[in-house]
Order: structure tokens, then sequence, then C-alpha cells
């Protein structure tokens, strides 16, 4: 008798990355909208303040630990895999943004954003596969008993 490794199915990182990446798309715009509603000033300014990009930065760092764990979780035993998939759609994405607002935005803020997503969304996967580990599923083969 073999035991074989079960293997996670295409399904499952795909929507593991989405997963992923929707956590942190949706907490960015619900953040963004908070901070603008609790900020008067920032409703006005016709230019955000430097303190503004902080906040956005801060809470981004937070998301993104919050998506690789999630990330993780939902691949189990292919969480490598669905990490690195979910840094690549979040650096894709991230720097077609900068490119778009690279004019709006002071270019720290968007460079920073680039440099600190990838580290961080590993580290949110790490911490889920070291807190709670998937133990791969065995399968029996059988045997034909000629």
């Amino acid at each position: 008798m073999a035991k074989v490794m079960q293997k996670e199915s295409n399904w499952r990182l795909a929507g593991a990355v989405l997963a992923g990446y929707a956590v942190i798309a949706f907490f960015s715009v619900v953040t963004d909208w908070a901070v603008n509603f609790f900020i008067a000033e920032l409703r006005t300014a016709r230019e955000k303040p430097a303190y503004y990009f902080v906040i956005v930065i801060v809470a981004d760092a937070i998301f993104s630990t919050s998506a690789g764990y999630l990330c993780a979780k939902i691949a189990r035993t292919a969480a490598r895999n669905a990490t690195i998939g979910l840094m690549a759609l979040g650096e894709l994405i991230g720097a077609v943004s900068a490119y778009a607002s690279w004019n709006d935005v002071p270019h720290w803020s968007s460079i920073v954003l680039l440099a600190i997503y990838p580290p961080l969304v590993w580290w949110g996967s790490q911490m889920r596969q070291k807190l709670f580990p998937v133990k791969p599923v065995f399968v029996k083969l059988r045997t034909s008993g000629a």
C-alpha cells in the first residue's frame, strides 16, 4: 500500500487568491470612506495631507496580513502557491494603480505600498500555517490481491 497526498483543486487556489484580494479591496474602500467621513478637512482639501497616506498605509498593512492569513486558510495544503498568487495579483493591481495615480498622490506612498505588500501577505500566510498547521490527507491505494 502506498500513501499519496491529496492535491488541492485549482478552483480552491483561485478562490483563495480572489478571496484574499477581495478582503483587501473591501476594507480599503471602507477605510477610505471612514477616514473621509470622520475627518471633515479631508472632504474640502485640495490635496490630502501626509497623515492621510500614513493612515492608508497602516490600514493596508493590516489588511494585507489578514488577506495572507485568509488565503492560506482557504488554500489549505496549497497555501504556498495561493499566497504567491495573491502577492502577484496584488503587485500587478498595485502597480497599475500607482501608475494611474502617480500625479495625484505622493510618490513615496505608492512605493511604500508596493514594497510592504508582498512581505506582509507572506507573513499573514506563515502565521496561519504556524498557528494551525494543515496536515495533508493521505489516501490508501488498494492493491489487487491476485
